[in-house]
């Protein structure tokens, strides 16, 4: 070995010296070897075979699997749910009796193994939860089972988690325990603050940027959206870009129905769309363009009421039906969908832009909206609160489609201030309007007759010569959908409801001209605004006007 080393290698030296002082373990003896233990000897005769063992010990008494399990769960209370699930309370906690259900096999194994030391086998589970879900069906108490709110016992209950529900009943609130079996539990719910009394649901508006004039429209909105059993509309937050659009709609989520992901995406795979539906209360879709014809179908249905079913294997033929009680949100720059029926089930929060000074970074934003929630959600309940109380004497004259839940959010503005209930449905009712114009962007038809009705120039006339005096107007492109004099009159009634909200009626005469032809007379007509802003009131008796040339027989009129 040479007397001096190359720099590399006295480097090299000096790097392996250090970690000997620093890195490594001085040495110890080896461990000794395990014992291997040996199992204790069956009970019984040394020659006993496997079968004469168990046949002993079941009749001694002994039992295990499937018959220890139920013996173990025997005092478990069941109960059944509206749409024929049927569930556990096992310590405390509700499962659904599924065999394949992750949360109810993990707490029952952790049952089983606490109470045996041994492990179970998913025959037994299977065989346990078939016997338990049909002494359920016969034996168990009516659970509601909701997402997040129901009506029970008299009051609306708003699930708060860890046990807590707010109970609504005669105009005020208070937490209370949850009953069991009310709510069900999803892996992705979060639990809400302890909400304050009174609140002030006002305070949302230092997050969300909405004009002055449209506060009272959205938080009455927002408020209606609690109660379940109604049909909801969708609700679409559009503004420019930079108005924290995704922010509102999160922050919506968090006040309304707390769960991760706060904010989701339309699945790729429509029909993966229904599972979202039936899990949640208010569902957050982030960052839409558009939605395809069949995917705005089928949320046009579940807004409505109807509930999406699909195959449980593609092995038999057994349905499956999931439940959706739920209220949606999505997120755009413009019109999500040119189908009326749609639109007619949306209404739109408009958000004006953030200022670059008033922008605030998300960490600094939400630690702001958490410290101030507890009051919004208290001030939420407490408008909900006044709003059912005032309900049932609450008649408005007018009501638009999706009427139920019109009149629960008109009440509610009612509450919040004088005259706030005409208030809400005109802005409802122009709402829907400013929507269904949006069609005249992506509706050349539509857009031809609104632009000749605007002239003054109503069209009348044959199918054949209104249809080519609007494509004249039009114009439309080769590739661009305009319907001919066979298609005419099932195109206008798609846009009788769009075009009654621009003040346009339509008349068409099926009985055929010298020529063969039918024909059609649009005219204006008092818009759905209009009609709202009359100064017809709920409750103050106003008679219509006397219709010239009208004649009562005796009798006819009432006493």
């Amino acid at each position: 070995m040479p007397d001096t080393l190359t720099p590399a290698a006295e480097a090299l030296r000096a790097e392996f010296l250090h970690l000997v002082e620093t890195a490594a373990q001085p040495w110890q003896p080896a461990a000794p070897a395990a014992v291997l233990i040996e199992p204790p000897e069956p009970e019984g005769e040394p020659d006993e075979s496997r079968p004469a063992r168990r046949r002993r010990k079941r009749e001694e008494g002994e039992t295990r699997g499937g018959p220890r399990l139920m013996a173990l769960l025997d005092a478990s209370p069941l109960y059944f749910d509206p749409h024929g699930g049927t569930h556990i309370d096992v310590d405390g906690e509700l499962h659904p009796l599924d065999a394949k259900n992750p949360f109810l096999v993990e707490t029952v194994s952790a049952l089983y193994h606490r109470a045996t030391g041994q492990t179970m086998g998913k025959d037994s589970m299977g065989a346990a939860v078939a016997v338990l879900s049909y002494r359920a069906r016969r034996e168990g108490k009516p659970a509601p089972m909701a997402n997040r709110a129901c009506l029970w016992d008299g009051a609306l209950f708003f699930d708060l988690g860890n046990g807590r529900a707010a109970r609504i009943a005669g105009g005020a609130w208070r937490v209370a325990a949850a009953p069991v079996g009310l709510f069900r539990s999803w892996p992705h719910k979060r639990p809400h603050p302890e909400p304050a009394a009174p609140g002030d649901a006002w305070q949302l508006f230092r997050f969300v940027h909405v004009a002055a004039d449209d506060r009272l429209f959205m938080l009455a909105t927002l408020a209606a959206c609690l109660v379940p059993g109604v049909a909801r509309p969708a609700l679409v937050i559009t503004g420019p870009q930079g108005s924290g659009k995704s922010t509102a709609a999160r922050l919506f989520k968090l006040a309304l129905d707390p769960g991760t992901p706060a904010l989701t995406m339309i699945p790729r795979r429509p029909e993966d769309i229904d599972l979202l539906l039936a899990r949640h209360s208010f569902l957050a879709l982030d960052n839409l363009s558009s939605l395809p014809a069949d995917v705005a179908d089928t949320l046009s249905g579940v807004i409505t009421g109807a509930a999406p079913q699909r195959r449980k294997l593609h092995t038999d033929s057994e349905l499956m039906t999931l439940h959706a009680d739920v209220a949606l949100c999505f997120t755009s720059i413009n019109s999500l969908s040119d189908r009326p029926d749609f639109l007619e089930r949306t209404l739109r929060i408009q958000l004006e832009r953030i200022e670059d000074a008033e922008r605030l970074a998300d960490d600094e934003l939400d630690a702001a909206f958490l410290a101030m929630l507890p009051g919004i959600l208290g001030g939420l309940l407490s408008l909900l609160a006044k709003g059912l109380e005032l309900l049932p004497s609450y008649r408005p004259p007018r009501l638009p489609r999706m009427a139920a839940f019109a009149r629960l959010a008109a009440a509610i503005a009612e509450g919040m201030e004088e005259d706030g209930g005409a208030r809400y449905l005109a802005e409802f009712f122009r709402n829907q309007g400013a929507q269904h114009m949006e069609l005249a962007e992506g509706n050349l038809f539509f857009g031809a007759i609104l632009e000749a009705c605007a002239a003054g120039d109503h069209p009348a006339g044959t199918f054949k010569a209104v249809v080519a005096k609007l494509r004249e107007l039009a114009d439309p492109g080769p590739k661009e959908f305009f319907p001919t004099a066979r298609g005419f009159a099932k195109a206008l009634e798609r846009l009788r409801v769009p075009l009654a909200t621009a003040g346009i009626g339509f008349e068409i005469d099926r009985h055929r001209t010298a020529a063969g032809k039918a024909s059609v007379r649009f005219f204006a007509v008092a818009t759905s605004a209009e009609l709202a802003a009359a100064p017809l009131a709920a409750g103050t008796g106003a008679v219509p006007a006397e219709v010239p040339g009208l004649v009562f027989d005796d009798g006819e009129l009432p006493l």
